[in-house]
This record gives C-alpha cells, structure tokens and sequence, in this order.
C-alpha cells in the first residue's frame, strides 16, 4: 500500500487528538473561527 504524502499548502484532513492535559484537540474547531493553525510534528521524547 502506497502512503500519501502532502505537499506544502495542501488542505489536511480533519482529525482529533489527545492534547497532554487530556482535553480533546479538533482541527476543524480551530479552523471554523478563522484562524489558521500550523500542525508541527515532534518524533521525540518530552
């Protein structure tokens, strides 16, 4: 199976993740205020 990858400027898909304060984190409830959100990935020990 092929992995897609993004180009830079492409729309990411809506997801949910578990912020450390154990609140849920949704994209789109950033997004829909009209703010923009850089997404950083970290592959790493805190």
């Amino acid at each position: 199976m092929k992995k897609k990858t993004h180009s830079v400027g492409e729309k990411t898909p809506d997801f949910k993740i578990l912020t450390s304060e154990n609140k849920i984190f949704k994209l789109s409830s950033v997004l829909k205020s009209g703010r923009k959100a850089l997404l950083v990935f970290y592959r790493g020990h805190w």
